[in-house]
């Protein structure tokens, strides 16, 4: 899925996708790309191929704004709960949109705030 117009990329037929142990490697006829994932995120070629973590279809915003702006939130942890809640969506090569929560707060594991 394109990560602009939500389009599907189709891969070409010359063009090789592998998954070795958590290593994607893109091969084609204009060289290699790869992708070391962290061997807990245990990353499958279908989960690699998700993109654009969003809202789910015809909803908008993270509401974390709205909650800090309304003063209506506990603490931090809250917050982050609404933005997972709300942006736990993301587009596989189908170009469906599927909840994908967990796999959302677990890259976001491997950040340095």
């Amino acid at each position: 899925m394109s990560q602009i117009g939500r389009k599907i990329i189709n891969i070409p037929d010359d063009v090789n996708v592998t998954n070795e142990n958590n290593n994607i490697i893109v091969k084609g006829k204009l060289g290699e790309l790869s992708h070391q994932f962290d061997k807990e995120m245990n990353i499958d070629i279908k989960s690699a191929a998700l993109r654009v973590f969003s809202n789910a279809e015809g909803a908008y915003g993270s509401n974390v704004s709205h909650l800090i702006d309304t003063s209506s939130w506990d603490n931090e942890e809250e917050l982050a709960d609404t933005f997972n809640n709300r942006k736990g969506f993301a587009y596989g090569l189908d170009g469906k949109c599927t909840k994908q929560s967990e796999l959302l707060s677990s890259a976001f594991l491997y950040f340095n705030f």
